[in-house]
Order: C-alpha cells, then sequence, then structure tokens
C-alpha cells in the first residue's frame, strides 16, 4: 500500500512543481486551453536549479528511498515535459482534462510492480487495478483515476475514462490535433522559454470581471510563454482580440494601469521593479505584454516566502 501512495506523491508532486518542448499533435483539436511545462529546459537555467534543489530534491528524499525498497528507481529529473490540455470550462474541468507525460521513467514497469506485491499481501482492497490489457493497456487508481502508455516515453492521465482514450487516438491520428486549430494561433512556437499556457474562448465565459479587464472580453485566445534569458526572468503574454479596435482599447488600458502602479511605486518596491521590467505593445489585433526580471531577484523573492526553520535546541 504505501509504495503505491509514494508513487502517487511522486507523481503529483513533480507534476505540480514542474511540467521537452510542447508538441502540438499531443493536444486534441477540441481543446479549449492547453498548458505545458519544459522540465528538460527548467532544470538548465538558474531558476529552475534552485528550485530543483531547494523543493523537488528535499521533497522527493523519502518517497524515493520508499520506492527503492521495492525495486523501483525513480528520479524526476527522467520527465522531460509534461502537457496538461482540457475540453471545456465547466465547473469541474479536471473532469474533463488529460495529462500527458514524456520521461524516459518506465511508469508502466512501476506500476506492474506495486499492482504485484499488493496481490502478495493479498485482501480485498487494491487501491490500484489493470482495468483494461486491450486492444491496450488502462490502469486505475480506486476508479477516480486512469492511466495508460503509449509508445515507449508517453504516459497518459485523466480523471475520464472516455477522455483518456480519446487522447490516445489523438496520438494515434484518428483524431484531429491541434496543429491547423485556429484557437490556439502560434501556440508552442519556439520563445526559448519552459512554460507556455494558452486558452481559447475562454474568456467569453469568465464573469464579474473588473472594470479595469473588461476589454478581455472581446480576446479570442490568450497566450502565455515564461522562461529564463540573459540571467533573467522572462514572462510573455499575448492577447488575440476581435478587432484591431478591441486591440487599441485593451493596450491603452493596459498602459494606464502600468501608469498608475508607477505611481506607487515608491511605497512598494516590489511593484516598482515590475512596473520598470514591464512593456506593453500591440500589432494589428494582437496586444502583447513583456515582463523581465532578473533571476537572483526571483530567487531571492522565492527564498523570502519559505517559513525559517526553528532552530534546534
Amino acid at each position: 500500500m504505501k509504495p503505491f501512495i509514494t508513487l502517487l506523491t511522486l507523481t503529483a508532486l513533480t507534476f505540480s512543481a514542474v511540467a521537452g518542448q510542447l508538441q502540438p499533435t499531443h493536444v486534441s483539436d477540441n481543446a479549449k486551453w492547453v498548458a505545458h511545462l519544459d522540465v528538460a529546459k527548467l532544470i538548465t537555467t538558474e531558476l529552475g536549479g534552485y528550485l530543483g534543489r531547494t523543493f523537488m530534491d528535499k521533497k522527493l528524499a523519502k518517497p524515493t528511498r520508499d520506492l527503492e525498497q521495492w525495486g523501483i528507481d525513480f528520479d524526476w529529473r527522467d520527465i522531460e515535459g509534461i502537457t496538461v490540455y482540457g475540453t471545456s470550462f465547466s465547473k469541474n474541468p479536471d473532469t474533463e482534462a488529460v495529462v500527458v507525460i514524456k520521461s524516459s521513467f518506465n511508469f508502466t514497469e512501476a506500476i506492474e510492480i506495486v499492482i504485484d506485491r499488493i496481490a502478495e499481501y493479498g485482501g480485498d482492497d487494491r487501491p490500484i487495478q489493470k482495468v483494461q490489457s486491450e486492444p491496450f493497456a488502462i490502469y486505475s487508481a480506486k476508479g477516480e483515476v486512469f492511466g495508460t502508455p503509449f509508445g515507449k516515453e508517453l504516459f497518459l492521465l485523466s480523471k475520464s475514462k472516455a477522455e483518456l482514450e480519446k487522447a490516445r487516438s489523438v496520438l494515434d491520428g484518428k483524431l484531429a490535433n491541434i496543429t491547423k486549430s485556429k484557437n490556439f494561433p502560434g501556440v508552442g512556437a519556439a520563445e526559448g522559454g519552459f512554460l507556455v499556457a494558452a486558452i481559447a474562448d475562454g474568456f467569453q465565459t469568465v464573469a464579474n470581471l473588473p472594470p479595469q479587464v473588461r476589454g478581455l472580453k472581446n480576446a479570442e485566445s490568450g497566450q502565455i510563454n515564461a522562461g529564463e534569458k540573459a540571467d533573467k526572468v522572462f514572462v510573455k503574454l499575448s492577447v488575440n482580440t476581435r478587432d484591431n479596435e478591441s486591440a487599441t482599447q485593451m493596450q491603452q488600458v493596459l498602459q494606464g494601469l502600468l501608469a498608475l502602479a508607477a505611481l506607487s511605486q515608491e511605497e512598494n518596491k516590489d511593484l516598482a521593479l515590475l512596473v520598470h521590467g514591464a512593456k506593453v505593445s500591440g500589432t494589428d489585433r494582437t496586444v502583447t505584454v513583456n515582463l523581465e526580471v532578473p533571476s537572483e531577484t526571483v530567487i531571492a523573492k522565492v527564498s523570502e516566502k519559505q517559513p525559517k526553520r526553528k532552530k534546534q535546541k
């Protein structure tokens, strides 16, 4: 039982802390939103190295040792990238979301080991089971999460067995992917970053937007790219609007917000840093916000937020 919980913990921690480059062919054409974290790229950066040493290595040290006792050799750095996408904006979007993990770690072999060891203990409680063998294997964790391997490097997870099967069909080429989709123009384009997140047709569904950003109702899609370059962490936000007029209005609103923030920057040093590092621009129907902050500054701020350990007597 414990190794099973450990395996789930490792997967959850790895996914929440970190997700190679986004592959549009891995994402369904029906996707409404998509997020991807390039672990391989992240760990080569100054920020990623800090996060790996400070959070991942420490948090996963004990769970990794527990798995080693069962002959499972897990290293979170074997995970190259994690893609998550969803096909709706329902109240519980995670029920229709799919996680695609690219890794050299053999998840299937590890799960089979856990299943065999649990069987050795006997009992009716089987928290993880193989619910399907043909035409492809599907595993289930208490009927709440389903997983299936695809090829040697991909492993898929979803709370919906139906969405999981559709995701396999996308990878098989039986269902369309977002390569030619108009919902995500340029998604996955090389920005030199480790994080990309995009949304399509979702702004119109957001209720109670603040007056300052109600112009987002005229947005058709949006994308965020983040990464590190020349010792600076950068974030680029691009919003595609319905027409040129909407883009102009949105650009003016964002520039106005930056101007207001600049007035209070003397009282807020963190805000001042963001204001000086932000630039707003526009081209046709697209509004872009670029933000750059020194990597060492981001690391220092993250370090400040960590709880101080009490000194041992």
